[in-house]
């Protein structure tokens, strides 16, 4: 899976000191339902090239990370199409050589296209392709939406201002 961002919030040092790591499997429980709507808009906003990324849609894999004493959820959200990471931060173009599908081509064609594709990549005439930050934007639009859906369940469960 292609991960596209990492964004860390932090719980208040306080409500650890009472309450320990059942705060963390609250977290981890909640985390799915919280970040729906982010995962939605995330395909729905993703560049339509293809098609593919939309069409594949993005999930979340939520772990708990327990080693000593440090205690955490991670959350990684991506794309099950492994380019889903290039459009969002930009990449550099890279010549690429005709296919051989369907062709047999002997050693000598074969170096030539060779020689001819790596005379290309070596070329500065490559260009970069400037991020899309449809990622961003979808974080800015629901990333409070997730903080505040988080901050009430510890609320609920833990007591406090709602």
């Amino acid at each position: 899976m292609a991960e596209l961002d990492v964004v860390k919030i932090e719980v208040p040092g306080g409500l650890l000191a009472i309450t320990g790591p059942a705060v963390y499997d609250l977290i981890e429980a909640e985390l799915p339902d919280a970040l729906q709507p982010l995962l939605v808009t995330l395909a729905a906003n993703a560049p339509a090239h293809t098609g593919r990324m939309r069409a594949a849609g993005f999930q979340a894999v939520v772990t708990r990370r327990s080693s000593g004493l440090v205690q955490g959820v991670d959350v990684r959200i991506g794309s099950p199409e492994p380019y889903a990471h290039l459009p969002a931060f930009g990449h550099r173009i890279v010549a690429r050589g005709p296919s051989r599908t369907g062709r047999r081509l002997g050693r000598e064609r074969r170096r030539q296209l060779r020689a001819a594709l790596e005379a290309r990549r070596s070329s500065a005439g490559g260009g970069f392709v400037p991020p899309n930050p449809w990622v961003t934007d979808s974080w800015t639009r629901h990333g409070p939406g997730v903080t505040l859906q988080l901050e009430r369940a510890l609320a609920t469960k833990f007591g406090g201002p709602s």
